[in-house]
């Protein structure tokens, strides 16, 4: 936020701060934001300022800092556990960076995986077309990408293209990571920190100790005529469990998105969620949003910043203020469990109505884990539950506006053994009146259907490509890499067969069709996709002229 510091020197481009973390700019499509390689999103932290500037170039900015955290509980022998990997603002991380060393049990510290990668398609495009061109020189994002790990990690930390099924990646052969979008920016780390730490849970002692996961982040955007698209930054979480033992299967998992909202002026904002939408997202309090430390305010055309979960639906939605009060900061495991299980800071229940604690009209029969679920952009606002109006009325007082904190997640499966790993799905969603706002909910109304087109999006364009083919089909494409004609070999006898791009948009369809023509499309990665009767198969096809 505007008052708090960190002060480093940076470079630019993918960089290396005073304390060893490297950083990147994740900035095709309309926003820039800044990544680091310990998983701190979008903190500015050279400049003490917001880093996910939206639109791009624009000096506007709607989030100042943004992380994952991790929980889980468990008794041990009758002393209680938690179990917990999260981020703040930085210099509060209890992730590290890179993979796991699973022999050892602790974080590898390979100098090969002390970065983050960031990799564009048209840079994989024309290293596919280029590759074994003497003048040409592989980007490092695709030289260094960590397609295998080494010894003591696991033997696959990246996806990439196999073309010779070795399981080794050699980009020298042409080989290349798979990305999703038109730019992506990788990472890994792991909270395998010192071990166990005794702290004070009221008259009792708890233990403190690392979740012992490892955590991959893939963020990506599109160049997409689409508004609501090109403003998407999206982001594929998997989470390992790389403990060797029983005693570090996870019953109890929570994963949720922190997110520090600076909508512009950061002290004029509320926030609210969304359970249709499995969202929480922030808004402006008034009818202009200010200049505000050097950053530019939205003005009269108000905007609006969400984070939007894609595969689960909402399951905790909390917001807290700066301070130590009972809806302040975290400031030990168990205040972020307690968020995390949407409970208050000390561990009472959340309560509808006002501010959900003890305001005049909290209704004391209703606990919740999702806060201001209303719709602020309502014609009537009895019974909507928003920080316009939080007694659910439409009259009586409005919320004082502030600096808004949230931190919401999804219903993930509670359990995580050892050895297995769970994908998260979620997107920062954004949208903006085009014209003068005439209510400070009129940008909300414009989020919701944001979301409902990235969620469209998500399940019928990106997961086309990425999803596993459950019962495989045998067939094989030649030539391939090919010019102009294709042949199929199968043994099906009534197939469909699709021809999909990059981004898992359908090009050409039909049935039974062996020689297919690929002359109206130019140079670049597809793929050739088989159904019959249930059975589903992939392969990708490069095109070379």
């Amino acid at each position: 936020m505007y008052f708090r510091k960190l002060l480093f020197a940076s470079l630019n481009f993918i960089c290396i701060a005073s304390f060893a973390q490297t950083f990147t700019y994740l900035d095709v499509g309309n926003s820039k934001s800044i990544i680091y390689s310990d998983g701190n999103l979008f903190q500015d932290m050279a400049n003490s300022n917001a880093g996910l500037e939206i639109p791009k170039n624009s000096n506007k900015h709607s989030i100042y800092a943004s992380a994952i955290w991790l929980s889980a509980t468990s008794q041990r022998n009758g002393i209680p556990y938690i179990s917990s990997a999260y981020e703040t603002f930085g210099f509060e991380n209890k992730f590290q960076v890179g993979p796991v060393d699973i022999v050892n049990q602790v974080g590898d510290q390979s100098m090969q995986f002390q970065t983050l990668w960031n990799v564009k398609k048209s840079e994989i495009n024309n290293h596919i077309l280029n590759w074994n061109n003497p003048n040409y020189t592989t980007p490092s994002g695709i030289a260094s990408w960590p397609g295998n790990g080494n010894a003591n990690t696991a033997q696959n930390l990246a996806p990439f293209a196999d073309l010779d099924g070795d399981n080794l990646y050699e980009p020298q052969s042409g080989e290349y990571p798979i990305i999703k979008g038109d730019q992506a920016v990788y990472l890994i780390v792991n909270d395998y920190r010192a071990e166990d730490t005794v702290f004070n849970l009221g008259n009792i002692q708890a233990i403190y100790a690392p979740l012992k996961v490892e955590m991959h982040l893939m963020l990506y955007a599109f160049n997409s005529p689409i508004p609501a698209i090109s403003n998407t930054i999206f982001v594929e979480a998997t989470i390992y469990n790389r403990s060797n033992a029983s005693i570090d299967d996870h019953q109890d998992l929570r994963f949720s998105v922190f997110a520090d909202f600076d909508l512009g002026n950061p002290i004029d904002d509320y926030v609210g969620s969304s359970q249709s939408k499995n969202m929480f997202y922030a808004y402006n309090a008034d009818l202009f949003d200010e200049n505000f430390g050097g950053n530019s305010g939205y003005g009269n055309q108000l905007a609006t910043q969400g984070v939007k979960f894609l595969d689960y639906g909402l399951n905790h939605a909390v917001y807290y203020n700066i301070g130590s009060q009972w809806n302040g900061d975290p400031t030990n495991p168990k205040d972020f469990s307690n968020y995390q299980r949407g409970k208050w800071r000390n561990g009472n229940q959340i309560l509808k109505g006002g501010d959900g604690y003890n305001s005049a009209c909290v209704n004391p029969n209703s606990p919740v884990k999702i806060m201001y679920d209303g719709n602020p952009n309502a014609a009537n606002l009895n019974g909507e539950w928003t920080e316009i109006s939080p007694c659910l009325t439409n009259s009586g007082n409005s919320n004082a506006p502030g600096d808004r904190r949230m931190v919401g997640g999804p219903s993930v499966p509670q359990q995580l053994l050892h050895g297995n790993s769970l994908k998260v799905n979620f997107a920062y969603v954004f949208a903006q009146d085009n014209s003068v706002s005439t209510s400070v909910g009129s940008p909300v109304g414009k989020l919701f259907a944001v979301a409902d087109t990235v969620q469209s999006f998500f399940d019928n364009t990106i997961t086309q490509v990425d999803q596993l083919d459950a019962k495989p089909l045998e067939f094989t494409i030649y030539p391939n890499p090919a010019n102009n004609w294709v042949q199929i070999n199968t043994k099906s006898k009534n197939f469909e067969i699709e021809v999909l791009d990059i981004k898992g948009s359908v090009l050409m369809k039909d049935k039974n069709k062996t020689n297919l023509d690929f002359s109206a499309l130019k140079n670049g990665i597809y793929f050739v996709r088989i159904k019959d009767k249930g059975s589903v198969q992939t392969k990708k096809l490069i095109l070379s002229r």
